[in-house]
Formats: structure tokens, sequence, C-alpha cells
């Protein structure tokens, strides 16, 4: 019988139990693979690492089960991957009045909106995010949002995931590198919203060289453009001259946007069907394709 070990090695000190190494363990057994997994936790490690960890796991039982050529236990593997593997998302931008709270909300109320457990940690002192959470009204799209230090962000992505969300949306604050840098290496994106303006794009290097220190794969996003102009291309070319990648979709200045958050709502019940809200839309599919997150929409 193969032995294969999930997430840390056998009487390391300090491991604890990982609830979905056991449901693996449960489920490989009722299938009867043949194969043998050490349900225990994970090393007491950053959150990155120890989802990086269970993943390569994961792929390494599956490729046990190719080489037995067992076809039944490879579904079972792909529907307990997808359980464990939940996504973060930051938004970094070390310069304040980029859009970057706005665009959290959005993304945060656009994946619950498409069948997402979705939870939105606010790590900035202002609470911004917080404090349109409390101007929500019922029955509104569901989107858990909750205030959350940078110095804990470990241990408050580990409790996500044990509580089964499938993405955490990260606002950041502005010019706080170290807080950051945290942030940064412990997401598996990050977003940088920057206005077409020659003083965001000034201070949009920092931005990208924090990224580039963490190892994380960042994304500029032109936000607040405006409608028809000149700038916006311009913009991208710039970012581009400085090492940056940007995302084919603009984020126009829109009213929606802003006008919305009034009273704790987006744009997508806002206005409905709208420019602001398809453009919210394309974003959030966009995203999903480079964090590989599923895209299923509620009935």
């Amino acid at each position: 019988m193969a032995r294969i070990w999930v997430g840390g090695r056998h009487g390391c000190a300090g491991v604890r139990q990982k609830p979905i190494a056991a449901g693996l363990v449960q489920r490989l057994q009722l299938v009867r693979v043949g194969i043998r997994v050490d349900p225990f936790g994970l090393e007491n490690c950053d959150y990155r690492t120890q989802s990086r960890r269970l993943r390569c796991e994961i792929g390494a039982i599956g490729g046990a089960c190719r080489n037995a050529k067992l076809v039944t236990p490879l579904r079972v593997i792909t529907f307990a991957c997808n359980r464990v593997c939940m996504q973060t998302l930051a938004l970094v931008c070390q310069k304040g009045g980029a859009g970057k709270t706005t665009l959290a909300i959005h993304l945060a109320a656009e994946a619950a909106a498409h069948g997402l457990r979705t939870l939105l940690l606010d790590l900035d002192p202002q609470a911004s995010a917080a404090r349109w959470a409390d101007r929500r009204k019922p029955g509104a799209i569901d989107v858990d949002v909750t205030v959350e230090s940078p110095a804990r962000l470990d241990a408050a992505l580990l409790q996500a995931e044990r509580e089964g969300y499938d993405l955490v949306v990260l606002d950041t604050a502005p010019h706080a590198d170290q807080a950051a840098l945290r942030v940064a290496r412990l997401t598996d994106l990050v977003l940088i919203p920057v206005r077409p303006s020659i003083l965001d794009l000034d201070a949009m290097g920092a931005s990208l060289d924090l990224c580039a220190l963490a190892r994380r794969p960042a994304i500029v996003v032109l936000n607040a453009a405006p409608i028809r102009s000149r700038v916006v291309q311009e913009a991208a070319e710039a970012v581009v001259k400085l090492g940056g990648e940007v995302l084919p979709l603009v984020i126009r200045e829109r009213v929606a946007l802003r006008h919305s958050l009034v009273d704790g709502r987006v744009a997508r019940e806002f206005e409905p069907g709208g420019a602001a809200a398809t453009e919210v839309t394309a974003l959030y599919l966009q995203t999903c394709k480079r964090v590989n997150t599923s895209t299923r929409e509620t009935v």
C-alpha cells in the first residue's frame, strides 16, 4: 500500500490536524483506492506555505493514482482539491485615492453574486470597507466583511480556510510598506489600481517593487479612467515601460461605482446591467482566470 503524507512529516513538533486532509482520507477510503493518506495537519508556518504544500501533496496523490491506473479516485481527488484551494486576492497601492477600497468591495460582492463564499478583510485602519458593510440592508448580496490587523493575517487566512471560504479579498492601507509586503507574500494575486495620471504612475513603481520583492504576481488595473481620452493608452504604455503588466480591461470613472457605496450597495445592485456593473463583472472574470477561481453563478 502506498503511503503519502499530507502536509508535514510524521512526528514533527507542533502538528495540528487539517480538516480537509481528514475529509480527503475518508473519501479515499470510501472508494478503496489502496493509498493511505496520513491525516495530519500542516506544520506551524505561514498560510502561503501551508496552502501551497497541501496542493502539492494532493497533486502527488493524483500522480500515484495515475501510476496505479486508477480512474475513479482522480475525480474524488479533483473534488477535494477544488474544496481546499481557497484563493486570496489583494488590492495594493502605495498611493491613496486610487480607488482601491472601491474595487475591493465590488470584487468581493461580485464573487459572492457568482456563488462563491467570500470574505473581505479590511486591513486599512480607516475601516472604509467595514463601514460600507454596516450600511448594507437585509436581502443584499451576502459578503462577510471583517476588520483585521496585518500582523494577524496568517491566522485570519487559516481561519477563513477552515470555515470554508472560497475567496478572500484583502483591502490594504496606503503608505504601509511592511504591512503591504506581508499581504503580498500571502496572496495569490495582487491587483494594483492606478489612475491614468502622472502622479499615480510615478507612485506605482513602489507597489511594483514591493510585489517583486514578495515574488508574487501583480497586475496593474487602470481605474477611474476618463470615458474617452488618449491618456488611457499613454498610461498603459507607461506601465509597460516600468516593467508592469496591465490588465486589458479599463475601469472607467462611473457615478454608479461611487454613489452606490453611500447606502451600502455596489454597482450591480444600484444599477443592474449598467456600464459600471458590466465593467466590474468583466474585471472579476478576468481576475478569476489569473487565480484559477471558479465562476459559478448562483441560481
